[in-house]
């Protein structure tokens, strides 16, 4: 597996028991209802995943925001200079 590439740790508190008993059908029903329950969960959780165009907007809406305070900071620094410019001028005149 190379370095780029992301993989899955599972959480200890949500990983379903692997069971181990003796393959017959003693406990089989809990089991089932552990796993069942898993994949609603499991579900949900895929409900709240953002999409694309969600992650597109995201990704326009902080590209707005950049040009905003960059435009902001430009602005400032033009003011201050102008502001030191005006006092030295009056300073020695």
């Amino acid at each position: 597996m190379s370095q780029s590439q992301l993989r899955v740790v599972p959480d200890p508190d949500t990983v379903a028991d692997p069971g181990g008993g003796s393959g017959g059908d003693d406990g089989i029903e809990g089991r089932l209802r552990n796993l069942e329950q898993q994949i609603t969960e499991v579900r949900t959780r895929l409900e709240y995943l953002p999409t694309k165009e969600d992650l597109e907007g995201v990704k326009t809406l902080i590209a707005e925001k950049e040009s905003r305070m960059l435009k902001w900071l430009v602005g400032t620094i033009i003011a201050a200079a102008a502001t030191i410019g005006v006092a030295l001028i009056r300073t020695f005149i």
